[in-house]
């Protein structure tokens, strides 16, 4: 896959995941270096560098990722990593999360993060109240 098109799948995926604004930004380059002692090679390193950031706004906030690593194992981790932020984060809320159906799937050069969490999350606010007497029953009696 050529990486503009790789690149527009990256916004795609993004939009798909529900960020109304978002940007993708990729560097990447190739390096050769030869050291040379008295005529002879001494040392010599070839290397590849690449990186892929990501950024978009999706219910009021930015998110932002950004990563070196752009291999399938790579992909699959960093999503794995992501959804147990995600979790750590409901959990702080104190959202409690009672089922998780979610599976990752890679497909050629995709990786999707797909299913539902069930959750269980206070829905009102603690209000302070007054606590009032039951008046004691009136017998005829009492009048």
């Amino acid at each position: 896959m050529e990486r503009k098109e790789f690149l527009e799948k990256v916004l795609a995926y993004g939009r798909q995941a529900g960020f109304a604004d978002c940007e993708v930004y990729y560097r990447g380059g190739k390096a050769f270096e030869v050291l040379i002692l008295e005529g002879e090679v001494s040392d010599y390193e070839n290397s590849r560098e690449e990186g892929l950031a990501f950024r978009g706004n999706i219910d009021g906030r930015t998110g932002y990722a950004y990563t070196e690593q752009l291999t399938e194992d790579a992909a699959k981790k960093q999503a794995i990593q992501r959804l147990y932020a995600y979790e750590e984060k409901l959990i702080e809320k104190g959202v409690q999360i009672s089922e998780n159906n979610v599976k990752i799937e890679i497909n050629h050069q995709d990786c999707v993060s797909r299913g539902t969490l069930t959750v269980i999350e206070r829905t009102g606010r603690e209000a302070p109240t007054e606590k009032k007497t039951q008046p004691k029953e009136r017998t005829p009696e009492d009048g």
